[in-house]
């Protein structure tokens, strides 16, 4: 591996940025680094084996479906993690999608940083770790259901934590601001956040049978991970009945438009 002066961004999870310093601790090296540089080959970074090294890059070669597709799972930490980097998401948008080097560079850091902390603290995916499955559960039924290929991954999570977002609200977890928040930032973005009709079944039913399968279900309902507030997720077993009217509401946008 080559060495680049500067190449390597470190930061702790707790930070509110990217800072050019060496990992000190244990407890820093193990829970999250981010090393990029969009012009570099490689990369040694102080924190050794612990670093996560990404080239910037190789996301100027995707093409703008395939880019918006991983966007949506940049936001998701927003949504289920980091109020305040939600926020910079927001205020920042527009030059994510100009594909900025310097903004992308933060959000895969502060990215990396969530993912990092919240593995750490669940090594045996018991408990917080499920929360990175926002949106999965309806995403998963959208990509089965319309074949795989058809909607790309991130496009099915996006409309999934869309879903997701209303069944909170509905539920009585999150307020109508904070669900109106998450479909803007989406839809700012030029993802879907309408459920489509899955093959010729144009209801709720046919989500509900694929997603009984992708999921284990509890006393006969589905878990899905909601949101508590923006920042913060929890995983709940909702029954059909209160997740069918968040899809055929959802089904009936997607007609009208």
């Amino acid at each position: 591996r080559r060495t680049r002066q500067n190449s390597c961004v470190c930061s702790n999870p707790g930070s509110t940025g990217p800072r050019r310093a060496g990992c000190r601790s244990k407890t820093a090296a193990a829970s999250s680094t981010s090393c990029s540089n969009s012009s570099s080959t490689g990369w040694t970074g102080a924190c050794g084996r612990s670093s996560t090294l990404a080239d910037t890059g190789t996301l100027t070669t995707l093409s703008q479906r395939e880019f918006l597709s991983g966007l949506a799972e940049v936001i998701k930490y927003g949504f289920i993690y980091d109020a305040n980097f939600l926020s910079w998401l927001e205020q920042n948008l527009d030059r994510l999608l100009a594909r900025d080097a310097s903004t992308l560079t933060y959000a895969i850091q502060r990215s990396c940083e969530i993912k990092a902390t919240i593995v750490a603290q669940d090594e045996r995916e018991t408990g917080i770790r499920a929360w990175l499955n926002l949106g999965h559960t309806f995403g998963h039924a959208i990509e089965s259901g319309m074949g795989y290929g058809v909607w790309l991954h991130g496009e099915a999570v996006a409309t999934g934590m869309v879903l997701a977002a209303d069944l909170s609200h509905r539920l009585g977890h999150l307020d109508q601001a904070s669900a109106a928040r998450v479909r803007q930032l989406i839809d700012r973005t030029g993802l879907p956040t309408s459920a489509p009709r899955l093959g010729t079944t144009a209801d709720a039913q046919r989500y509900l049978d694929l997603m009984r399968v992708d999921k284990k279900a509890e006393g006969g309902a589905i878990r899905y991970v909601l949101l508590k507030r923006l920042g913060e997720a929890f995983v709940a077993a909702v029954p059909d009945a209160e997740v069918t009217p968040v899809i055929e509401a959802s089904l009936n946008t997607n007609k009208a438009a």
